[in-house]
């Protein structure tokens, strides 16, 4: 933290910054934080399908 007269500020770096904003445009939309939580449960469950990179790019052009 950087104390000034006007106050204090944070630095951090650009990339740490633009992380923060993501995370708070997902965490702000109800829909997709259902969908992040749904995904976290399937992976904790194991309900997932291990794929290639090979095999993913199948599903490309549908």
């Amino acid at each position: 933290m950087i104390s000034a007269k006007d106050g204090s500020v944070v630095l951090i770096s650009e990339e740490e910054y633009n992380n923060m904003k993501e995370n708070l445009f997902i965490m702000s939309n109800p829909a997709m934080v259902k969908r992040l939580s749904e995904s976290i449960n399937q992976i904790i469950n194991h309900q997932f399908v291990e794929m290639s990179l090979e095999d993913l790019k199948k599903y490309e052009d549908h």
